[in-house]
Formats: structure tokens, C-alpha cells, sequence
């Protein structure tokens, strides 16, 4: 019972903390983000897409911040926009992101563990 609750719900619990702080993110600190990329093209790009979902839209953005690498490369995120975002915001983005993907990869090493016993 103990194995079962450190290899699957106590990940999914912090999975779902994750998740909060993502959708905090969506729909409190997006107004910032906007406000920082105003000249950028891949605000316009992503809310064509996916404006219609404020979450998704908004998971997006964090993804853009996180690793922005491709999006300077391509022309699409001007660096000096990406450093206006509040450390605050961009340390929220990271932490859910971050969050999210390790609980669910602790999740996919109980479910094999569990499966190989």
C-alpha cells in the first residue's frame, strides 16, 4: 500500500499542484506576459490558434518563455521583450511546467515498476 502511494499518488498529487499553478498563470499573469511581448509575432501567431482556450493559450506562452531558443531563432520572440517579463511570472511558469513533467515521468516509473514486479 505504501509502494502505491509514493509511485502513483503522491506524483499525481503533485502533478495536479502543477496544473494549478498553470492555470494561476493563465488567467492572473498572462495580462504581464502580454504586456511584455507587445512587439513580438508569436503572441498573434499562438492567439489565432488557441485564443478561444485561455489556458492553452496560456500554457503555450509559458512554453515559449521556458525555452525560447527556436522562437529567437526564428525572429518570431524578441530577446529584449523576453527579459521585461517579472523573474515572479517566469518562476511560476518554470515551477508548473517543471512540476508537471516530473510527476508524470515519476508516474510512468511506477506504472513500469509496478507492472514488471
Amino acid at each position: 500500500m505504501v509502494k502505491l502511494v509514493l509511485l502513483l499518488f503522491l506524483p499525481l498529487l503533485l502533478c495536479m499542484i502543477g496544473v494549478g499553478v498553470s492555470y494561476y498563470v493563465a488567467f492572473f499573469d498572462i495580462k504581464v506576459v502580454l504586456q511584455s511581448l507587445k512587439k513580438s509575432e508569436v503572441v498573434p501567431l499562438f492567439f489565432r490558434d488557441f485564443g478561444n482556450s485561455k489556458s492553452t493559450f496560456g500554457n503555450l506562452l509559458s512554453g515559449v518563455v521556458i525555452f525560447p531558443r527556436r522562437h529567437i531563432a526564428e525572429g518570431t520572440l524578441i530577446p529584449e521583450e523576453l527579459a521585461k517579463i517579472p523573474r515572479a511570472v517566469v518562476f511560476r511558469m518554470k515551477f508548473g511546467f517543471w512540476l508537471m513533467a516530473s510527476s508524470m515521468m515519476w508516474i510512468l516509473a511506477g506504472c513500469i515498476y509496478m507492472s514488471m514486479r
